[in-house]
């Protein structure tokens, strides 16, 4: 018995991203700008088909970055319903966060995507909040403090 409720074709539905803050020894964030939008974001990509967050989070590290932190080593920040109608954009998002490791450099390794990789303070996000992708803007928007240096950081160290 059907219950009355029809799909939406699958290009209607909102997609999953992860995004991966990536934490320097100084405590700032690695962050890029995106070429087709023009907005700065985390490194990071849309979930694949079977492939878990804390995986995809790693691949698309490395595949953008060249940065490689295993998918053990990334923790769970937040997941964001992420609702933009104006924009006609959808997407729920899951951040996660990593530490740089000590003998890695970032590299621009998807140059026709990416305009390059900048680290940045959470003053300078907050100050900057306009050329920075939506999800980001949510996170700093938040009044339970969840993304700040403190928290981050306890999550690295569980």
């Amino acid at each position: 018995m059907q219950s009355g409720v029809v799909s939406k074709p699958q290009e209607e539905r909102p997609v999953v991203g992860v995004g991966v803050i990536v934490l320097s020894e100084d405590g700032k964030v690695l962050i890029g700008e995106r070429l087709k939008s023009g907005l700065y974001g985390f490194p990071g990509g849309h979930l694949e088909r079977y492939e878990g967050w804390l995986e995809s989070g790693s691949r698309e590290l490395l595949e953008e970055t060249s940065i490689d932190i295993p998918a053990k080593d990334l923790k769970f920040v937040i997941t964001q319903n992420v609702i933009d109608e104006k924009d006609d954009f959808h997407c729920i998002v899951v951040f996660l966060v990593g530490r740089l490791p000590k003998d890695q450099e970032v590299k621009n390794t998807e140059p026709t995507k990416c305009g390059g990789w900048e680290w940045w303070s959470i003053e300078e996000l907050e100050k900057r909040r306009e050329e920075v992708f939506y999800p980001i803007r949510n996170l700093l928007d938040r009044k339970d403090d969840i993304f700040n240096h403190e928290h981050l950081y306890s999550l690295l160290n569980k």
